[in-house]
């Protein structure tokens, strides 16, 4: 069986993600030191396994016959236990928006926070090392139920012309509010995240021709200008809080990671037209923050490896960690990590908190078994349209999309997601056992 050219175009996307990276990396905003050469060889390799990772397992799947690959979701998924799914991911989503919105609130009044547009940024600020409420009930529910409303659009997205259109709507409107959520810690991850992972859901719908959806270009270019509005406020907002101004924060940077920013965007810092002022400010600090990631991975390279290392994944899935040690185990923190290493938790691209944890070999072999899990999940999804498939094929490709940047299951919103999927993988297990129970009672029925 010939692969079809179609199933490489993933591929294609995630190559071409790593040339437009590098690439802003070395526009003319901002000055570098150059990287060594053991980092750009390593970078060099894994792009190389990624790329033949992908062709092998494509290979090895298609050749096993696309029939083989068993539909276990859409002949058992009646309107019934679809409305049993959209229901139960709902009501956690509408739970979910409660608690956090008590806690916010309760935490602004602990802290003595007036309530307003920079009340998100303070109290971010204030808890920066931990929040009184983060070890209670409150604030532990509150945030592994933080991504059960994304979860419910992709599950909508999936099951579209099974639902009501009230069902939708009702849907995307607890998406809205429980992503604006997001921002009650005064972070931006969870709201970029959110709107990824609906870019994603939509690319792989039309990819599999499960239904075609059109994105309106018009409100998408608004979308993008007033989440870009929001990562500027959040940044000058939390500037001011410290008491740095534009140019001061500009500086700052320039002096701790000894780079250059260009010397007419700074001037433009000091225009008296507000869009000059900030498109600039906004340009030059966006910039840095994707990109800086690639210092320190260079910077983990070129020094000793940290006493105590290989973490075996306290450092790459850390959330998950710091949630385990909550139920009686012991495995190190993160912060004890930095205390070996002080840029751990920071922006180190996907490959440095890997070689950490499983050293050299050990993240080769990630990255092959990530790439295998991908493209199963893709032909499982193109050929028989599965729903576990579909969030797997999600959450996989987060972790390449956001590679450059950070590791995706580094990320405060990755245990929620996580939870959230194993939740309905559950659900889904369950109908399943139920189906094959009847059919084993029909079978014992007709003898």
């Amino acid at each position: 069986m010939l692969v079809d050219r179609k199933l490489l175009y993933p591929l294609f996307y995630i190559i071409f993600l790593w040339i437009s990276y590098l690439v802003i990396r070395n526009s003319f905003i901002i000055l570098w030191e150059q990287i060594s050469l053991i980092t750009v060889f390593f970078l060099l390799m894994m792009l190389i396994t990624i790329v033949l990772s992908y062709y092998l397992s494509l290979y090895l799947y298609v050749k096993m016959n696309k029939n083989n690959i068993k539909n276990v979701d859409l002949s058992l998924m009646n309107r019934r236990k679809i409305k049993i799914i959209y229901n139960y991911l709902l009501c956690v989503s509408i739970f979910y928006i409660l608690l956090v919105s008590i806690r916010f609130f309760t935490e602004l009044t602990y802290y003595n926070i007036n309530f307003s547009l920079s009340s998100f940024v303070t109290l971010r600020e204030i808890t920066m090392e931990g929040s009184e409420f983060s070890q209670s009930i409150l604030g532990i529910f509150s945030t592994i139920f933080s991504a059960f409303h994304i979860i419910l659009l992709i599950f909508v997205m999936w099951s579209n012309k099974q639902l009501t259109q009230r069902e939708i709507k009702i849907a995307k409107f607890i998406f809205l509010i429980g992503s604006l959520t997001l921002l009650f810690g005064g972070g931006r991850n969870g709201i970029f995240i959110s709107i990824v992972v609906v870019l994603l859901a939509i690319y792989f719908i039309n990819f599999a021709n499960l239904r075609k959806i059109k994105i309106n270009k018009i409100k998408f270019f608004v979308l993008i200008v007033i989440i870009s509005i929001i990562f500027l406020y959040i940044f000058v907002a939390r500037d001011e809080y410290n008491g740095l101004t534009l140019v001061d924060r500009i500086r700052l940077n320039e002096y701790n990671y000894n780079i250059k920013f260009n010397d007419t965007m700074i001037n433009m810092l000091y225009s008296d037209n507000f869009i000059i002022k900030y498109g600039s400010y906004f340009i030059m600090y966006i910039t840095f923050y994707l990109t800086h990631s690639l210092t320190f991975l260079d910077l983990g390279f070129i020094t000793d490896l940290p006493k105590n290392a290989y973490y075996f994944g306290a450092m790459e899935f850390y959330p998950v960690v710091f949630l385990l040690n909550k139920f009686g185990f012991d495995y190190i923190t993160i912060d004890s990590i930095r205390q070996e290493w002080s840029f751990a938790g920071n922006y180190t691209t996907l490959f440095l908190p890997l070689y950490y944890d499983f050293g050299i070999i050990g993240s080769f072999v990630w990255i092959i078994f990530l790439v295998f899990l991908f493209v199963f999940n893709l032909l499982k999804f193109v050929y028989n349209k599965n729903l576990i498939s579909f969030l797997l094929l999600i959450i996989v490709s987060l972790v390449f999309i956001l590679s450059p940047i950070y590791s995706f299951f580094s990320l405060g919103i990755f245990l929620p997601i996580l939870v959230a999927f194993i939740n309905v993988l559950m659900i889904v297990k369950f109908f399943n056992f139920q189906n094959k129970k009847s059919k084993l009672q029909e079978y014992k029925n007709e003898k």
